[in-house]
């Protein structure tokens, strides 16, 4: 059973970053060689309790990043945030698993300040792979039953880019609440994934509450372009900051937070693909397109942007 369980989640973790070629390590790696961050998640069922922790080198982060800036750009904070977000989309889809067969977990929110405790009765997970000189690594102290991995089963609650998924540190009895993954590496001008995902924002949308809406000033709407986004990547400040705007290229509007976050954009394929605003940050940004004019509005701020698409 455990063995089922490591190849589950060698699995997961290479479905979450399929750009990268991985090589499994028959052994832990030096951690004193390099600058190393850890993620905690706990995880609790019925017959089970455990500690999960993502474990990768700074230089692995870095190059993983799916914000702009480059490999070595990216700020600790950023890079933290980042470990905490593939720790969510590796035991999300561990999660999403066991859904299908009926037995369900409670995965909490990361934590970075922790170290495992373990005790006589604790049985130990381990797997480590290399990228290049970089590193990243799943380790879980399991007390309790291992639950049964099993088969795969045709689904929407797989975790991929783009897709709606339950929060994952959402109580096991709740009512559901959504949130939509940034598409981080899918492409969002596919018009099969873009009406998958309109007809989710809609659902999505009639699912919230009026407490969860900001009053928005009005802005015409395009003919298609009815759906809000919400990122679910952030950086856990309690007060993000909009510190700068910029808007060069009529493709890339890129924002700019304290927390050393920036996120980036294109609003015209934003437009193409049915989204007509979005949140980041706690900030709602919104689009419209008039003729060759592409407009953007932080309604919050009170900051109005236009763009025209016409060649020069």
């Amino acid at each position: 059973m455990q063995k089922s369980f490591e190849s589950f989640m060698e699995d997961a973790l290479l479905k979450s970053l399929p750009e990268l070629t991985l090589t499994r390590l028959a052994e832990k790696p030096d951690l004193s060689k390099s600058l190393t961050l850890m993620a905690m998640l706990d995880v609790n069922s019925k017959d089970l309790k455990a500690q999960s922790f993502i474990i990768a080198s700074a230089e692995f982060l870095q190059k993983t990043c799916p914000l702009p800036g480059g490999s070595e750009d990216h700020t600790t904070l950023v890079i933290k945030d980042w470990l905490g977000e593939l720790g969510n989309l590796i035991m999300g889809r561990l999660k999403n698993r066991l859904l299908a067969h009926n037995i369900t977990i409670k995965i909490s929110a990361p934590r970075f300040d922790s170290a495992p405790k373990t005790t006589k009765n604790s049985q130990s997970i381990t797997l480590w792979f290399q990228a290049e000189q970089s590193f990243i690594g799943f380790e879980c102290f399991v007390e309790g039953t291992i639950p049964k991995i099993g088969d795969e089963i045709k689904q929407t609650a797989e975790i991929l880019p783009g897709d709606a998924i339950y929060r994952l540190n959402d109580p096991v009895n709740a009512p559901p609440s959504y949130d939509l993954i940034s598409k981080i590496r899918s492409n969002p001008s596919d018009q099969a994934e873009s009406d998958d995902c309109e007809e989710t924002v809609d659902e999505l949308e009639a699912l919230a509450s009026d407490d969860d809406l900001e009053t928005q000033a009005p802005v015409p709407p395009p003919a298609k372009a009815s759906g809000s986004v919400r990122l679910l990547f952030h950086s856990n400040s309690k007060a993000p900051s909009l510190v700068g705007v910029s808007w060069s290229q009529s493709d890339r509007l890129l924002l700019q937070f304290r927390s050393g976050l920036e996120y980036a954009f294109c609003p015209t394929t934003l437009l193409d693909a049915g989204t007509a605003s979005f949140e980041v940050e706690g900030l709602t940004v919104t689009f419209a397109r008039e003729g060759d004019v592409i407009k953007a509005s932080i309604p919050k701020l009170n900051m109005h942007f236009s763009k025209s698409t016409r060649a020069a």
